[in-house]
């Protein structure tokens, strides 16, 4: 699992870098480092973009309208 803790100030988050990076906690071992916003992913290859047809919640959509129009 992983969290996220906000420090005050930039020298309160150092020292607890410093401290408990690599430490153990409950028999693992913690990574402590500093969060950065995640860069931009870009997609090439066969990937492609828009509204998608026939995926299982389309398909359960339709069996729920089927379902309810049985029971009408």
């Amino acid at each position: 699992g992983f969290g996220f803790v906000e420090m005050g100030t930039e020298e309160e988050a150092t020292k607890a870098m410093e401290k408990f990076n690599q430490s153990d906690f409950k028999d693992r071992k913690l990574l402590v480092n500093e969060a950065r916003p995640q860069e931009n992913r870009s997609f090439s290859g066969n990937r492609r973009s828009g509204n998608y047809r026939n995926t299982p919640k389309d398909d359960l959509n339709y069996k729920l309208k089927k379902l309810r129009k049985r029971f009408r």
